[in-house]
């Protein structure tokens, strides 16, 4: 699991698959809520460059954690 955004409530990590070298990467958005972190939505078809194809919880990650691609 790699880290790549986290700020106002939300974080984008991204899963790699193993064995290392593998180039499927598996990103997941995730809201912080009273009980820990949820996911907002996950999937390697995400492009937050593209808000028209993207869930409303979605837009609002991306737009929270200022990821543009």
């Amino acid at each position: 699991v790699e880290l790549t955004h986290c700020r106002n409530g939300y974080a984008r990590v991204v899963l790699t698959a193993s064995p290392p070298g593998v180039a499927d990467l598996l990103p997941v958005f995730l809201v912080k809520t009273g009980k820990g972190w949820s996911v907002v939505d996950f999937g390697p078809g995400i492009d937050c460059a593209h808000e028209d194809y993207l869930s409303p919880k979605t837009v609002a990650a991306c737009r929270a954690l200022g990821v543009t691609e």
